[in-house]
């Protein structure tokens, strides 16, 4: 396990084949490249790095990754993990992670902004389509499926995160009761 974190100087860094399972990498204000491929990285964490533009995460065992940022790198690589399953980032980054697991050809990879899913735990499962029941008679084959959707998700009256979906959905969740609020 490393952390890196308060290091105000630090532009580059590269630890690439090492033997690393974990990796915190938090408030270096100027790292701008960060080349970390090659290891047996299983948890990779990014928050408050805002001028990082290279982030290669390749050919790793990572299952989740903890990308916290605004913005996101011109070079980022994280193909050849094939255990990931969960990726935390901003609404905004979550599109554009999302087109690289479709160039990677990765299904199965929850993608949210709510970092305190437990990826590990108990994980529930909801699935369905999105439709609108345009004639009020419930929804049934006839009515229009609505390709994307964006709600808020709240446990226990607290929001809990942001999701944007394609139709047909499926979201993984702690075990729990969760209340869905459309934003469309």
């Amino acid at each position: 396990y490393v952390e890196l974190k308060q290091l105000p100087a630090l532009l580059h860094l590269d630890i690439k084949s090492n033997l690393l399972k974990k990796l915190e990498l938090k408030n270096l204000p100027k790292l701008y490249a960060m080349y970390c491929s090659e290891n047996l990285l299983e948890e990779l964490t990014i928050e408050n790095i805002p001028k990082l533009q290279d982030l290669y995460c390749r050919w790793n065992n990572l299952k989740a990754i903890y990308y916290k940022e605004n913005t996101f790198p011109q070079g980022l690589d994280f193909n050849n993990n094939p255990n990931l399953k969960y990726i935390c980032t901003t609404d905004k980054n979550a599109i554009r992670f999302k087109e690289l697991l479709i160039q990677y050809k990765v299904s199965n990879v929850l993608i949210n902004s709510y970092c305190d899913f437990n990826p590990f735990g108990d994980i529930g499962l909801v699935k369905g389509q999105i439709k609108f029941d345009s004639d009020k008679n419930g929804c049934d084959k006839n009515d229009f499926t609505i390709p994307t959707i964006s709600f808020d998700i709240f446990k226990d009256t607290l929001k809990f995160g942001s999701v944007i979906q394609q139709s047909p959905y499926s979201i993984h969740l702690n075990t729990g009761n969760y209340l869905f609020k459309s934003l469309n």
